[in-house]
């Protein structure tokens, strides 16, 4: 644990932030449930003081349909969302495709 872990609380359950490495060798934001006794454990009881705490999720779309990170206490789960598709995803479609056409052909 060599650099600063972030974690956030939406309502009771607690979340870490990690970058999960991606296969074109970018990274991706991800939210992953995390136990607080884990947390306490690795941190210490202090540690949790300063975590940044939310009620829930929050949807609601800003100004020109962008969606703000924080409104009020919520948080906008779909913020971190990349909208590009994953590489590779139009040869895996058309694979699937040529598997399909196999299939109805034999």
């Amino acid at each position: 644990m060599t650099e600063k872990e972030t974690f956030i609380r939406v309502g009771t359950t607690l979340y870490k932030i990690v970058d999960q490495p991606r296969i074109d060798g970018g990274y991706v934001r991800k939210r992953i449930a995390w136990n607080s006794e884990t947390l306490r454990q690795d941190y210490g009881k202090d540690y949790m003081a300063g975590i940044p705490k939310y009620d829930g999720f929050c949807t609601v779309p800003g100004k020109h349909g962008q969606t703000d990170p924080v409104r009020t206490v919520q948080i906008d789960p779909f913020k971190t969302v990349e909208t590009d598709p994953p590489l590779g995803l139009d040869i895996k479609v058309a694979f699937g495709r040529f598997l399909r056409n196999r299939i109805l052909l034999a």
